[in-house]
């Protein structure tokens, strides 16, 4: 599944190089006739002109869709929550959980207990090992971890 993920991506932005040079090309296009029309006032030519815009930015729109969904996906992340529901988390806050975990120091798991506070759905998100908070406490025998992550919901579920 990674493997065909990555042929797919590489495919995407591959079809996407191609769209946004298509878009380049009517752009050019474009000035070039709406400049030699208004030189030669050949409204032909202006009006060619006006296509050409239409046609590049009819070529850039996946491009600009494409752009913030990527975005998107890099500043959050989809939970999916016990009751089969989903939410989203925010990446960095993810990041700061994970580091917090593993620091497992006292003024860190403060910090991870505020954090929990202000956005409860993290408890659910895992990190690359599939491991929840709950399990990183428990990997690296802390218990205050644990307690946190209990007090917000954790849940073992490992088989």
């Amino acid at each position: 599944m990674g493997f065909m993920g990555m042929v797919f991506g590489a495919a995407a932005i591959f079809v996407l190089i191609c769209l946004t040079l298509l878009a380049l090309f009517f752009f050019v296009l474009a000035i070039v006739f709406k400049v030699i029309g208004k030189v030669k006032e050949k409204k032909g030519l202006k009006i060619a002109g006006t296509v050409f815009i239409v046609l590049g930015t009819l070529f850039i729109l996946p491009d600009l869709i494409i752009a913030g969904a990527m975005v998107y996906n890099a500043l959050f992340i989809n939970v999916e929550l016990p009751d089969g529901g989903s939410a989203t988390v925010k990446t960095s806050d993810y990041s700061d959980m994970l580091r917090l975990a593993e620091a497992g120091d006292e003024s860190s798991v403060e910090e991870l207990n505020h954090l929990l506070d202000k956005s409860p759905n993290l408890i659910y998100v895992r990190d690359a090992n599939m491991d929840s908070v709950l399990e990183i406490g428990l990997d690296n025998g802390n218990s205050e971890v644990v307690r946190v992550a209990l007090e917000h919901g954790s849940v073992f579920d490992d088989p």
